[in-house]
């Protein structure tokens, strides 16, 4: 049975972990059963000192993914895309750096993060209209990380080159589809899709700490050509909600205008691709993580950019969805503070604590260690003493090298204990070759390619 108290008491248990964590502003918003709790507490700016209040818009960031895909799926539904349909069906001139691929990734490839292109650009092609037909011309180097189709590895090029096809086929700039499409039918009205529109809401401004403290982030958006991948720069709670709750009612908006089929909504939500070994999700649908935690069937997805965090989870069977905003670091301990709890009293369900490592370990370590990486970022696993230890870096990190411990649990799942997250995440190996290395190491949602025999000493 579904504990309404806590959804009645939502400001106090927001405040309380607001103070807890640090975190400069948030907002936590819950539909159920046909009502709305909502709460905010902190700042939208250090330095302005702006209160946040339930209506304050913050940057959803990957969120975005589950409206793009939304857009898709609405298409197929009109006979305007198939999902088995290949990039060049609707982009013929379209290229990428292996031979062949290009004509093999499928639109369901992309949706569910399974094309194998290495593919964590964001090169800035501008802010004119022409933004993402520049983009997608330039992935005529990108390379593959894997085969399409033969594992998740979550990849934000895939929804950029989505958002091109919507373009083509609808004659219009991805924004206005979006706008017209999606935010005007679903009334969702505190919502701005560019930093032109922020301007006339009460906006989060993302926080990050340095060796001074507190400050603003370094960049207050992504470049427009990342839109469909993640860039939709503010919306509020209940706006979301408001568009999980489209979901929850198989495409219908809540003025009873279909705009999608319900079997379209519904395969959004079907797994397409398992991740058995991820203590965060199960699965991945079409656009949807999935959380299949002590049987709850829970569907949502994760944003963060600069300093910002979104959350959001639904429950169709519980009648419950819930949204968390914030806007500066420890955003992991916010959501424990928050988000578990709320999960708990609208599902009865938590993701499971990974277990731990046995004392039985693999003998040969060395098997392991090595160079994996990834446009961007390159991870180097070593012995240290008996004990793995890995270190991420490159270009993407911004020149800060992120250290931790790897405890293998079996052959192919790895513990990871990154400093500064109070949850220990997991990692695993794929692909092993005939000697006993593995070919892939995938942590932090992403594949990395060992690169050869490389051993880092």
């Amino acid at each position: 049975m579904t504990d309404v108290k806590i959804f009645e008491n939502l400001d106090d248990l927001l405040t309380k972990a607001q103070k807890t964590s640090g975190v400069p502003g948030c907002v936590a918003a819950v539909y159920h059963n046909g009502k709305y709790y909502e709460a905010a507490a902190g700042v939208v700016n250090f330095k302005t000192a702006v209160p946040v209040t339930t209506e304050s818009v913050f940057q959803i960031g990957s969120i975005t993914k589950s409206f793009t895909a939304t857009l898709v799926m609405m298409m197929v539904w009109e006979g305007k895309i198939d999902l088995d349909a290949t990039i060049t069906d609707y982009l013929p001139d379209f290229k990428l750096a292996e031979a062949g691929a290009a004509q093999s990734i499928t639109i369901r490839h992309l949706l569910s993060h399974t094309s194998g292109i290495d593919g964590d650009l964001t090169t800035d092609t501008g802010r004119g209209d022409d933004c993402l037909e520049k983009f997608v011309n330039l992935l005529s180097d990108a390379k593959q990380l894997h085969a399409p189709g033969q594992f998740f590895s979550y990849c934000n090029v895939g929804y950029i080159i989505l958002g091109r096809v919507i373009e083509v086929l609808e004659n219009a700039t991805f924004e206005t589809v979006f706008q017209q499409r999606l935010l005007i039918p679903l009334g969702l009205k505190h919502s701005a899709i560019s930093a032109e529109e922020a301007l006339f809401y009460n906006t989060a401004i993302g926080h990050e700490m340095d060796e001074d403290g507190l400050r603003h982030a370094e960049t207050a958006y992504a470049p427009r050509s990342n839109t469909p991948s993640g860039t939709v720069l503010g919306m509020s709670a209940r706006d979301l909600l408001n568009f999980a709750r489209f979901h929850m009612k198989g495409g219908v908006t809540l003025h009873d205008e279909r705009l999608m089929n319900e079997n379209m909504a519904a395969i959004m939500q079907k797994p397409q691709v398992l991740i058995p070994l991820s203590s965060r999700y199960t699965s991945w649908g079409l656009g949807w993580m999935q959380y299949y935690w002590g049987g709850a069937d829970t569907y949502g997805h994760d944003g963060g950019w600069m300093g910002m965090s979104a959350y959001l989870r639904i429950s169709p069977a519980h009648d419950f969805a819930v949204v968390l905003f914030a806007n500066g670091p420890n955003s992991s301990q916010l959501y424990m503070d928050v988000m578990d709890p709320l999960l708990m009293a609208g599902t009865g369900a938590l993701p499971p604590d990974l277990p731990e490592p046995p004392s039985q370990t693999v003998s040969n370590l060395s098997l392991y260690c090595g160079r994996y990486a990834r446009h961007g970022q390159h991870i180097d696993i070593v012995n240290e003493g008996g004990a793995l230890k890995a270190c991420l870096a490159g270009e993407y990190m911004d020149g800060v090298n992120l250290e931790f411990d790897l405890n293998l649990l079996q052959r192919d799942r790895a513990s990871c204990l990154f400093p500064g997250f109070p949850k220990v995440a997991s990692g695993y190996f794929l692909d092993f070759d005939d000697e006993g290395r593995p070919c892939y190491f995938h942590v932090t949602e992403r594949a990395f390619r060992r690169l050869g025999d490389t051993t880092v000493d």
